[in-house]
């Protein structure tokens, strides 16, 4: 902010620079209960919850990877095979498809396993082995993600604006 590269946004969602938010900071009827403080030897500056780049060169990447993790998270720790919920170190990941007979790491292609359930399913489609899957894998769309790692967390109310009802219940 202070080297032009954004611009605060207040409650109202109005846009300052650095020197029209130190003095906005200062005005009577401030609410300085809202906002949090950086101090200086000889400046107080409200923190903005919101800043906005004067300048951008692309916008993020909004895909969720499919790591162990987040499958695990995806499938509630739950066999997809016998459908009881077990610990993280008690799963696998399998692939639907098998991966010899052409299947990929692909969010509709890993799903969370028992050890005991990939075991008997070896390398086989689900077909094959005779084990119709309990629930079908998706692919979590970003806000999903979002959602997950904000849900139970104090989110600023000016957030709220631009999140678009995520972390609400």
């Amino acid at each position: 902010m202070y080297q032009g590269a954004a611009r605060s946004l207040d409650m109202d969602l109005i846009p300052y620079d650095w020197d029209s938010w130190i003095e906005y900071s200062r005005l009577p009827g401030f609410d300085d209960t809202y906002y949090n403080y950086v101090n200086s030897t000889s400046l107080k500056v409200a923190v903005p919850d919101i800043l906005v780049l004067s300048t951008y060169d692309r916008l993020p990447i909004r895909d969720v990877k499919a790591t162990r993790e987040n499958i695990f998270a995806r499938d509630h720790n739950k066999c997809a095979y016998c459908g009881q919920q077990f610990k993280r170190v008690e799963l696998t990941i399998d692939h639907i498809i098998p991966k010899s007979h052409g299947g990929n790491n692909s969010w509709k292609n890993c799903i969370s396993s028992c050890k005991s359930c990939n075991h008997k399913k070896s390398d086989k489609t689900p077909e094959q082995a005779g084990m119709p899957l309990k629930f079908k894998p998706t692919e979590p769309k970003w806000c999903d993600a979002l959602h997950k790692v904000i849900k139970n967390q104090n989110i600023r109310p000016n957030w709220m604006k631009f999140l678009g009802g995520i972390g609400e219940e």
